[in-house]
């Protein structure tokens, strides 16, 4: 992506976090009525364009816990909708920060992750371990800030196409565990009988593939010791 479009991304983003601040402390309060009722009883889908550029905003600056959003997307949109929604807003913001640590423009915030080097450099020798599926695991399990998953990407020789791919597949199956670990917040009647399978089978070719690579590697590694 060249410098000057995430210029004017970045330059739309700040216009658009000062301009509605007051949608972030909404989401800092956790009110999930003013927007699953409020906004979406006023603006239907429209209601999209703020919570999508607001989970790009989070993405690489965290301000508000991303399980709101995703609340508030499988409540007025659905399962699957909701689960289409957030799997997208979470990965855009991830290759946005991801773009945004690759180029010049990151020199003039970089200051602001230097307190965080040690948990930098903890991914990166993850990473040259274990490769792009070591970012699949990080973004799967809602533990590790995406933000630095992003950026200790971005410092490493993985191509745009290979760590998009892969953080496509860790948020969407982050989006499926935040989705069950909030579904109280959000499921209303009875919950579609395919959503949990398909997870299910998701996690498990995620799991089949990610263990037979390290076993891989690890026999590689042995066979190159000999």
């Amino acid at each position: 992506m060249k410098p000057y479009v995430l210029t004017v991304i970045t330059l739309a983003l700040a216009i658009f976090v000062w301009s509605q601040w007051e949608w972030i402390l909404e989401l800092r309060n956790e009110n999930i009525p003013f927007f699953a009722e409020t906004l979406y009883a006023r603006w239907g889908h429209g209601l999209l364009f703020i919570t999508l550029p607001l989970m790009v905003v989070q993405n690489v600056v965290t301000i508000f816990p991303i399980i709101v959003v995703i609340i508030v997307h499988y409540l007025v949109f659905g399962v699957w909708e909701g689960f289409i929604y957030s799997a997208a807003g979470s990965s855009l913001g991830a290759l946005y920060c991801f773009y945004l640590a690759r180029t010049a423009l990151w020199r003039r915030i970089s200051s602001f992750w230097q307190k965080k080097e040690q948990d930098l450099q903890r991914i990166l020798r993850l990473l040259e371990v274990y490769g792009v599926w070591m970012i699949v695991l990080l973004r799967s399990i809602p533990v590790m800030p995406s933000n630095l998953i992003s950026i200790a990407a971005a410092l490493s020789p993985m191509p745009a196409r290979t760590y998009y791919w892969s953080t496509l597949i860790g948020n969407m199956s982050m989006v499926w565990i935040l989705s069950f670990i909030s579904m109280p917040f959000w499921l209303q009647g009875r919950l579609d009988p395919l959503y949990i399978p398909v997870f299910l089978l998701f996690l498990s070719g995620i799991g089949a593939v990610f263990f037979r690579t390290v076993g891989l590697n690890r026999s590689r590694e042995g066979t190159e010791r000999e």
